[in-house]
């Protein structure tokens, strides 16, 4: 359980700081290595003492096989028991010089016909069978040493590979993110681009119209070429800068708006000027006819003035007044 609880603190501090993977599971890896290091060890102490029980083994027989040899009585019992031990010779290690020599000695105390021989004979076979009872609760133990640390290494594994595949699923959700939000801007930029494009539509249209009206306004209402100017001007200005356009565009746009307001300047002079002139003309022509009085002239002349131009024309009017006051008619 602690180490549980501290394989998750470990998992938890890395998602708050993003450490890698390489820091993150350097504890979950040394407990791997450690795992696998006692089971290593574990089957090895147990490969040993598992050689070490074929050895007793094998000196046993050897001892059997010897005192079956020196019964008196070679019958086919003993015959029969020789050929059984013979195979079970063949399936263990050679008996060594110590197990020699120790069955050696435990035949000549248990054939002996002394008592205390006897005796002797049978500790020392009561001692080798707690040597061998104890070496069977070793080779148990390791074995479950050996077993514990089997499943102690799939348990680790599993949470190691658990950890990664939680980890590709959250780049995998990320990517998938990254991706959505992707398609988003590019969906709200393909919607400003259509905007922005009506916009340059509206704009440009607006603006045409208003330079066209501005020129023809010249002819018919004077007064409303410059406010009809400035709002094509504004317009065409606003259509240039939404549409993002090219540095050079935006200079062309703006000096053939310069030069449109220029134009229309010089026809509002010129034609200010030609009524005036022609108003002038008139009104010295009607100075030369003494029945009818100058002032009357004008009024009737400036009438007809108002209603040509639509309105109160106050550079005209300023105009014929200035060349009125030249003559010394006003």
């Amino acid at each position: 359980m602690l180490r549980c609880a501290l394989f998750m603190f470990v998992l938890v501090l890395s998602g708050c700081f993003g450490d890698s993977e390489r820091v993150v599971m350097a504890p979950q890896n040394d407990l791997i290595r450690a795992a696998e290091k006692i089971q290593s060890d574990a089957y090895r102490q147990r490969e040993a003492e598992e050689f070490a029980k074929r050895q007793e083994a094998a000196d046993h027989v050897h001892a059997a096989t010897s005192a079956n040899h020196l019964n008196p009585q070679q019958n086919r019992h003993v015959a029969v028991v020789g050929s059984e031990l013979s195979l079970a010779q063949v399936n263990l290690p050679p008996p060594s010089a110590a197990g020699r020599q120790a069955a050696e000695d435990r035949l000549t105390k248990a054939l002996s016909e002394s008592e205390s021989d006897r005796r002797q004979a049978d500790d020392l076979y009561r001692q080798a069978l707690t040597v061998a009872d104890e070496r069977d609760k070793r080779i148990k133990s390791l074995e479950d040493k050996h077993t514990a640390a089997q499943r102690q290494i799939a348990e680790l594994i599993g949470e190691r590979d658990q950890w990664r595949a939680e980890q590709t699923r959250a780049a995998v959700e990320r990517a998938s993110a990254a991706e959505r939000d992707k398609a988003a801007v590019a969906a709200k930029a393909a919607e400003q681009a259509s905007r922005i494009e009506s916009l340059v539509w509206m704009f440009g249209a607006t603006g045409t119209a208003c330079v066209l009206l501005a020129g023809f306004s010249l002819l018919i209402w004077p007064t409303l070429a410059i406010p009809l100017g400035a709002a094509g001007t504004i317009c065409t200005m606003l259509a240039i800068f939404a549409a993002s356009a090219p540095e050079w565009v935006l200079w062309s746009g703006s000096a053939t708006v310069l030069a449109l307001i220029g134009v229309t300047a010089w026809l509002k002079y010129v034609r200010t000027k030609a009524v005036a002139d022609n108003a002038i003309g008139a009104i010295q022509q009607l100075k030369d006819r003494p029945d009818l009085p100058a002032q009357a002239a004008w009024s009737e002349l400036r009438k007809e003035l108002v209603d040509w131009f639509g309105g109160k024309n106050h550079p005209l009017e300023a105009e014929i007044d200035r060349r009125l006051k030249q003559m010394n008619m006003k």
